[in-house]
């Protein structure tokens, strides 16, 4: 499908962009606070125009949200090619909404399948997703050899302008008209999987961005370790991340999404308690690996549950609140300065952790099973 190829696109070039980034405003002689307001205003305004596309996806069909992120991811890139101080990058992430089509990728797959089909459709697209997370960091730290850091993001908007060629090109399915939006809205964002769809994607979200954010500083400030080593951390990441979702339809048909989420909330959970510990490239390409197989898994398996308790009617909004509340954790890392401040850099991997011991306590006791997981139950029953 179109839609999977568009998605491997967006996705590589943002891993790209994305990998360089930290290290381009401490070229630029970015303080701590810059570093962290790049993320946080980006993450902000991706934040705020979740929920508008999503509900413009809704009533008028996805292909809006989606032609946006390709304009804006051009605008950003091209902005930070251009960019000669650390303010200027900050202004470039003012070109929000980088994420805003995923979103509407998913209802559309969503849209497309039924429940059983569903873990294999949604398996799929993140594999996709994830093959331009494996490969992104590789070609990044490749083309650091070769060419200084602002060339990477003007060959970043090549990249994007094929996806945007393929975007128009997309043919979306046509959406029916429908009443009581609200009410059917409403409906969904009171059910306790969604709730802990939304829970699960901020406690992700969270302390992905503190990881990303400053896992870089603590190799580059302290550990000594070369900039190209440092982008390629990325390449055992989405390593994990591929091989996980190559196999996540299978393991949702042997294994229960509540026993997985808990068993991957726990291994984040002990990977934030390990960071502050790691003194070399070997001990953070370790826990990138794992840290990979737990995004892999986290994020299919959140999707199914927002797609299962969700109709066509409202799966653009459901989806675009889940996707909120993964741009929700951008603000962690302006968050964390307050943490590296008082008791230095690497407190802030611990803290990070809080919402991932939350979020094991709150499925132990609240999450219901997948209507599949249902149906496997009441056909033993039968026999």
């Amino acid at each position: 499908m179109l839609v999977f190829g568009i998605q491997f696109l967006s996705v590589l070039s943002r891993q790209i962009a994305n990998a360089v980034l930290v290290l381009f405003a401490l070229e630029l002689n970015a303080s701590l606070v810059e570093v962290a307001s790049i993320s946080l205003i980006s993450g902000t305004l991706n934040a705020i125009l979740h929920i508008p596309f999503g509900i413009l996806g809704d009533k008028y069909g996805r292909k809006l949200q989606i032609l946006y992120q390709a304009i804006a991811l051009m605008l950003a890139n091209i902005a930070r090619g251009l960019s000669t101080e650390p303010l200027h990058l900050i202004l470039a992430s003012l070109f929000g909404g980088t994420g805003v089509a995923t979103p509407g990728f998913v209802a559309i797959v969503g849209d497309l399948t039924d429940a059983s089909e569903r873990p294999d459709a949604l398996g799929a697209f993140y594999v996709c997703n994830s093959a331009g997370m494996l490969i992104g960091p590789i070609v990044a730290g490749l083309l650091l050899l070769i060419f200084p850091i602002r060339v990477l993001y003007f060959i970043v908007t090549g990249i994007h302008f094929i996806s945007f060629i393929f975007v128009l090109l997309l043919k979306v399915p046509k959406r029916e008209k429908t009443t009581g939006y609200l009410k059917n809205v409403t409906t969904v964002l009171k059910k306790k999987n969604m709730l802990i769809a939304i829970l699960m994607r901020l406690a992700q979200g969270f302390f992905n961005a503190v990881r990303k954010t400053y896992i870089p500083i603590l190799a580059s400030t302290q550990l000594n370790i070369s900039n190209s080593l440092i982008a390629s951390l990325g390449t055992p990441e989405g390593l994990s991340v591929f091989t996980a979702r190559l196999f996540i339809g299978k393991i949702l048909r042997k294994m229960t999404a509540k026993r997985l989420v808990l068993l991957t909330f726990s291994a984040e959970v002990v990977i934030g308690l390990l960071l502050p510990f790691a003194t070399n490239y070997t001990h953070l390409v370790i826990l990138a690996l794992l840290a990979g197989l737990v995004h892999g898994i986290n994020n299919p398996t959140s999707a199914l549950l927002v797609a299962d308790v969700s109709t066509g009617a409202d799966r653009g909004f459901a989806n675009s609140v889940l996707y909120l509340a993964s741009s929700g954790g951008s603000l962690a890392p302006i968050i964390a300065v307050a943490a590296v401040t008082a008791w230095g850099l690497t407190s802030v991997f611990p803290i990070a952790t809080i919402l991932p011991a939350a979020t094991i306590i709150v499925v132990t006791k609240f999450m219901e099973r997948l209507s599949t997981e249902r149906e496997k139950i009441g056909d033993v029953e039968t026999k």
